[in-house]
């Protein structure tokens, strides 16, 4: 039968290492008993110990400093598998040709009416969790459902499309992509409640988008493809205004999708390096950006405050760099409106519990669908609803 020790360190020794037994042992709390330990080394250290309790006091230091260099070793193997992953991605995408096409600027010359259609995708947030539980049963979103609204925001842009413009000829759809498309790690409740790891999501959803547009060849001639990165994507939690666009993960989703189509002439692509990309359909200019450079909305004005002066900014340093646009293209608020000079989507993933917390207006989730014409500009508006009554919750 082991005596009742004495001294912490012969706790620990009786234990053979185990803080918490020996803190038992000796009737105190854990951190009273890392204390004694501590206080004794101190002893030990002056020469007011014996030596085989200094031995085992460094013992038991050491030990744990194994096991914070453990701790330190499987975190950087974990980094360094990312990186590994991330640079095999990058490998494979080498060669793939990334330029606005011609016939989304070429005005027909015959006596059809002409349009071109305008479906706009963003902030999906892919693989996050928001439970129906927590938003009062307004809205719930996983991969599953997210798997069913991006299959009917696909289908409701061909049955927009088909049966609902009538009399023009439709030249092609421009897919706008407009960042967010992953829920990503930027904040810890994220980091802790999405439903896969962000490699799993950028591995298993340009699969999904690509399933999409051949979707959309069926029915349209020509598919291009505009891409911005929102900020949900990006690899620190820390926003960065440098190499903001590669080190995002929705720039690998993108570049996986033109990499998929690179052999399909009707499918392009166009993912510039800057957070804003440009494109003309016929005569009117557009600039795509996320959205997330418009900051404030809190007062009655709402979102049409920063985003009316944000963009009066914008078109001052368009037309001082002489690159001029007619309309501006976000997402990131999740909430569909248009202004005129800015059309602002919707999301697919809808409500959440963030958007409840801070009491933002409630929408059902929604993307934006618009024509453009030759003769007039943008004509008809409306969004594509996406919930699907198969949705479980």
């Amino acid at each position: 039968m082991n005596e009742q020790p004495r001294t912490a360190t012969q706790a620990i020794k009786q234990t053979e290492g185990n803080v918490q037994e020996a803190a038992r042992i000796m009737g105190v709390a854990r951190g009273a008993f890392r204390a004694m330990l501590e206080q004794e080394a101190v002893a030990a250290a002056l020469g007011e110990a014996p030596a085989e309790e200094l031995t085992l006091i460094e013992e038991h230091h050491l030990r744990r400093e194994i096991k914070r260099a453990k701790g330190e070793r499987d975190t950087a193997l974990k980094e360094l598998e990312t990186a590994q992953a991330r640079v095999a991605v990058l490998e494979k995408l080498e060669g793939v040709e990334l330029s606005p096409p011609e016939w989304t600027v070429k005005t027909p010359k015959d006596k059809v009416h002409h349009a071109i259609v305008t479906a706009f995708l963003s902030d999906t947030h892919f693989d996050e969790v928001v439970k129906a539980s927590e938003m009062g049963g307004v809205n719930a979103y996983d991969r599953s459902i997210a798997l069913l609204r991006l299959q009917k925001f696909f289908r409701g842009v061909i049955k927009l499309s088909s049966n609902y413009i009538a009399g023009v000829k439709i030249d092609g759809l421009v897919l706008p992509l407009g960042g967010d498309m992953v829920s990503g790690n930027i904040h810890e409740e994220l980091e802790r409640t999405n439903e896969h790891p962000i490699l799993d999501t950028v591995d298993f959803w340009p699969d999904q988008i690509a399933a999409g547009i051949e979707l959309l060849l069926q029915y349209f001639p020509k598919v291009h493809v505009p891409c911005v990165v929102g900020n949900h994507g990006r690899l620190r939690k820390q926003k960065s205004f440098k190499t903001r666009v590669r080190d995002n993960y929705d720039w690998l989703i993108y570049r996986q999708l033109a990499k998929y189509f690179r052999d399909n002439p009707n499918v392009t692509f166009q993912i510039p390096d800057a957070p804003e990309c440009q494109y003309e359909i016929y005569n009117v200019k557009f600039a795509l950006s996320h959205g997330d450079e418009f900051t404030g909305g809190n007062g009655i004005g709402g979102m049409a405050v920063p985003i009316m002066r944000g963009d009066a900014k914008q078109q001052k340093r368009a037309s001082a760099t002489n690159q001029p646009y007619h309309v501006r293209l976000i997402g990131h608020w999740h909430n569909r409106l248009d202004f005129g000079s800015v059309r602002v989507n919707g999301s697919l993933k809808g409500y959440d519990e963030y958007a409840r917390g801070m009491n933002f207006d409630f929408q059902l989730p929604q993307q934006d669908l618009f024509v453009t014409t030759p003769e007039r500009g943008i004509t008809i508006s409306t969004p594509v609803y996406v919930r699907d009554k198969r949705e479980k919750w």
